[in-house]
């Protein structure tokens, strides 16, 4: 298994899920899906047929996200590749690693799906090569960082010859998803990888020497490192085509020709293309737009509730001084009422009975 993979005969599935209705939202997971498929179905790099790399863009169910994999299972006999992209959750008893759909609660881990569903799936393939793929970490900060469980929990999964598995983060650590940067930190480098190749090496690349040269630049940049298991030689399984082999060859081709050559990929940083970064830089800047008016909306409407609840509250107040006056008037006009009938007593005793005349003097009380 050490050429390159027939695209006929193999299958990627690449799925993320960056819209969340109750966890936080992910924006930079689009642009991975995005970014890994271009350089999938690019020909200088795999060159697999659009059908054969299918997206899965915000899973609502766990349908959504294991029937391609089923599907694209039972159709590779070359190589499968899965990807995942999102918030992981691990449930709080068993430990074990969930991958959030849009519609996924923390505390509910059946909103999610079981990672050991994917995993049989793998298993069920008849594919020679099987690569897994997750982008997803294990605590889960709102903006700056994604949630989930221990990588242990998925690494120990590659229990299979040819399966091999590459987590975004080590045990117990967080994946990196920066405010403002196009891609995840992970799936960036990943995508550097693919797109510039590791000079130096071969002009095919198989998954440890991707996998190395993804953790080298991760240590170097202080950011969470990752982590991976293959079965036995798993490991020497290849790839993709070595980017930066073919530029090297090209250039040395252009000087026995003492032409020049258009400037090589390696030279310039990681783009995919000028208009598909203008189209993720897009997509980013409506998406932190949306989420600004969401903001606004939210904070409109809690001050509304709050001059809602304070009127209510200034309400109650008002009746209850209106009524504590109502009371207040009524005991007085109790007691006057009792004056007045204490004076028309008076005036009845003074007087006497009916016909006895007029009394001789003040009555004495």
């Amino acid at each position: 298994m050490n050429g390159l993979p027939n695209p006929s005969h193999s299958r990627a599935v690449l799925i993320g899920t960056s819209r969340f209705t109750k966890l936080p939202q992910l924006p930079a997971v689009r642009n991975n899906l995005s970014g890994l498929a271009d350089l999938l179905r690019d020909d200088r790099i795999l060159g697999l047929p659009a059908k054969h790399c299918v997206v899965i863009e915000d899973p609502v169910t766990s349908d959504d996200m294991l029937d391609p994999i089923l599907d694209a299972a039972h159709e590779a006999t070359d190589t499968l590749v899965v990807y995942y992209a999102g918030h992981g959750l691990p449930d709080l008893k068993s430990g074990e690693l969930h991958l959030a759909l849009v519609g996924s609660d923390r505390q509910r881990m059946y909103t999610a799906v079981f990672y050991g569903h994917v995993r049989d799936a793998l298993l069920e393939s008849q594919a020679d090569r099987r690569v897994v793929m997750l982008d997803c970490c294990y605590s889960g900060r709102a903006l700056r960082f994604m949630g989930g469980d221990r990588a242990s929990a998925v690494v120990d999964q590659a229990s299979a010859e040819g399966t091999y598995v590459m987590t975004a983060t080590a045990e117990n650590k967080e994946a990196l998803a920066e405010p403002g940067e196009v891609y995840t930190a992970f799936t960036a480098e990943l995508l550097a990888t693919l797109h510039d190749g590791i000079p130096g090496r071969g002009k095919l690349l198989d998954m440890d020497t991707i996998f190395n040269h993804i953790r080298g630049n991760m240590r170097a940049k202080s950011r969470p490192i990752p982590q991976k298991s293959d079965r036995n030689t798993a490991g020497q399984l290849t790839l993709v085509r070595n980017q930066a082999r073919r530029w090297t060859l090209g250039r040395n081709r252009a000087r026995r020709k003492r032409h020049s050559m258009p400037p090589p990929m390696e030279a310039q940083p990681f783009e995919a293309d000028g208009k598909a970064r203008e189209s993720a830089d897009r997509r980013a800047r409506e998406e932190q737009a949306r989420q600004e008016r969401e903001g606004t909306n939210r904070r409109a409407r809690e001050e509304q509730a709050r001059q809602e609840r304070e009127g209510a509250d200034r309400r109650v107040r008002e009746e209850q001084a209106r009524r504590a006056r109502e009371d207040e008037r009524q005991e007085l006009g109790m007691e006057a009422r009792r004056a007045l009938e204490f004076l028309e007593t008076i005036e009845r005793l003074r007087a006497g009975p009916p016909g006895a005349g007029k009394p001789a003097g003040p009555l004495e009380l």
